[in-house]
């Protein structure tokens, strides 16, 4: 015989949790970082948390660079402090807000500067 605190009806199962792939278990973290204020890359404050006004992106950044792979092209931080590797943990989104590490690139066409070679 089963005793009971209480004489509750039986509650279904929980259902399992959809497994989210490593991609997208670390967007989700990065999106947590941008809205406590940090850079994901570069773990820095936001330039926007002294201006909220500020609409600089990484993207207008001199240390963002693209690295060429054999799949694709990826975005890459040269401040980042675990260095820039061929990970997907190292990537950066050229739409992230600027860090307080931001410079601003010397091209003249911002959205197109590319660096082919590493740092």
């Amino acid at each position: 015989m089963q005793y009971r605190l209480f004489d509750l009806p039986d509650l279904p199962a929980d259902e399992p949790e959809p497994k989210l792939s490593y991609g997208r278990r670390l967007t989700i973290r990065n999106e947590g970082l941008i809205a406590q204020g940090y850079n994901p890359a570069s773990r820095r404050q936001l330039l926007r948390g002294a201006d909220p006004d500020c609409q600089l992106r990484c993207k207008d950044c001199k240390h963002a660079w693209r690295m060429y792979g054999w799949t694709g092209s990826f975005f890459k931080c040269a401040k980042n402090p675990r260095g820039v590797t061929r990970s997907i943990a190292t990537d950066i989104r050229w739409k992230w807000p600027a860090c307080v590490l931001f410079e601003p690139r010397e091209d003249t066409n911002q959205r197109t500067a590319v660096r082919s070679e590493e740092p």
